[in-house]
């Protein structure tokens, strides 16, 4: 894979780094190409089961349109309306992994007076209505790739879209996609810090805080000394093997600091607050897809005179995943 040049908001830096986003869609048949024949423009499903390849058609639902010519399709040769007699729901069934994030894509299409509305559900969650308005019948457009997002909650999710419209002219549904969002956001410690004057720092992440695409994720570096001089910095760097030629973990000890290691490449150095003797740590990650995968490295540094010969003590350090 290539390495692509990407922004990552730390402060005010800018990293390179190397996405590792990869998708595979999970939905079965999702332009229901696949199902009984149209004789000839359209057939109407009241039957609860599997009638269309790898969805289902819940028991009490009024009847899906599974359509080919009578209206155009956004994908392929065939799609759903889900208002066979009445506002109806098709579903289906996704292997899962707990705790993941998926993404939710489709087309919504609407013919006819007034717009056509639907909800997408999965985990335990529903969405807003999706709404589209559509040109005069039988003339039919597409609102695309509209998208919603869940966490599965168990090693199965059924998914399902359900009309939110009354009569026999509901919402189109089409070209259904279902993307696993990887890699997981993560932050894991590793290496350690060294004694200072008020014991060793350490650096952790707040409670409840991961480095997700979009949020505001939150570090804590605690243990420090808080007087006037003693200052504290975030180190950043995109390796923590080497920096400069120089193999890392680098020993401070020969400067003074015995006991102390340089862990991460300090590409990029951040002054933060020092308030009795914590400092917080907050980076903005954008909401930009493409820095899912990407890694950075992390450490905290504190001046600290009375600490040893160099007056620098630093923590732990940190592997940033961004993810979701």
């Amino acid at each position: 894979m290539s390495t692509r040049r990407l922004t990552v908001l730390v402060g005010v830096a800018t990293l390179a780094l190397v996405p590792l986003y990869s998708q595979a869609d999970l939905a079965v048949n999702g332009s229901f190409e696949l199902g009984p024949p149209i004789p000839p423009q359209r057939t109407e499903l009241t039957v609860e089961g599997t009638l269309i390849p790898g969805w289902f058609i819940p028991l009490g639902n009024g009847g899906v349109d599974l359509n080919s010519a009578f209206w155009s399709p956004s994908d392929g040769l065939r799609s759903i309306d889900l208002n066979g007699a009445r506002p109806a729901s098709i579903e289906q069934t996704l292997a899962t992994a707990i705790g993941a994030r998926y993404r939710v894509l489709f087309d919504l299409g609407a013919t006819g007076d007034g717009a056509r509305r639907l909800e997408v559900s999965a985990a335990g969650a529903t969405s807003p209505p999706f709404t589209h308005a559509g040109p005069a019948f039988p003339a039919v457009s597409y609102a695309r790739d509209l998208s919603w997002e869940f966490v599965a909650i168990a090693p199965t999710t059924t998914l399902r879209f359900a009309s939110l419209d009354l009569g026999g002219n509901g919402p189109h549904l089409d070209h259904v996609r279902v993307y696993p969002l990887e890699p997981t956001a993560s932050f894991t410690t590793y290496g350690a810090g060294c004694s200072g004057s008020q014991g060793v720092p350490a650096l952790a992440a707040t409670a409840g805080s991961r480095p997700s695409i979009g949020s505001n994720f939150q570090m804590t570096l605690s243990g420090l000394p808080s007087g006037p001089l003693n200052a504290a910095f975030g180190l950043v760097g995109v390796s923590d093997t080497t920096w400069a030629g120089i193999p890392l973990p680098f020993s401070l000890a020969g400067l003074g600091a015995p006991g102390c290691e340089l862990l991460v490449g300090p590409d990029w150095t951040f002054g933060l607050a020092n308030v009795g003797g914590v400092a917080a740590w907050s980076v903005q990650v954008p909401q930009d897809g493409l820095l899912a995968g990407a890694v950075v490295f992390v450490q905290g540094l504190v001046f600290d005179l009375a600490g040893n010969g160099l007056g620098v003590v630093v923590s732990n350090a940190g592997r940033v995943g961004v993810g979701y």
